[in-house]
């Protein structure tokens, strides 16, 4: 993946071991930098959603939905706490994604579990211990 400067980092899992749903159209993954989120990707290069058709929109979104109720079923409130489509100018990587924030200590106690998850937390706690 691309880190927030646009440095690329090589991590010991490949996109496979992370995603946690798959769809026609895209697929959605734990976010690769080990924070509390999915991000949502399309299976083939989208710069703009005016590129996507209305399947493919809906797609993009219900994934979303589709992992948080992998652990906790359908509900009645938003699990998530923010969902931002990234598309536009100010992109890393300049490809269409969702992202999707949920608490971090409730998206831990779901994912902890997770064979990826911890290899990705492993990789950002090493990350951050380096800066320090």
């Amino acid at each position: 993946y691309c880190d927030a400067r646009g440095k690329h980092i090589k991590l010991p899992v490949t996109s496979r071991d992370i995603t946690v749903r798959f769809g026609k159209a895209a697929m959605c993954t734990l976010d690769a930098q080990g924070r509390a989120g999915f991000i949502v990707v399309f299976n083939h290069y989208v710069r703009r959603l005016s590129e996507c058709t209305d399947e493919e929109v809906a797609e993009l979104w219900s994934l979303a939905l589709d992992a948080m109720e992998l652990k906790h079923g359908p509900q009645e409130t938003d699990l998530f706490q923010d969902m931002r489509l990234n598309a536009g100018t100010f992109q890393n990587v300049s490809h269409l994604h969702l992202k999707v924030w949920i608490d971090s200590r409730q998206f831990k106690s779901d994912w902890s579990e997770h064979e990826g998850y911890k290899v990705l937390t492993d990789v950002r706690s090493r990350r951050h211990a380096k800066k320090k």
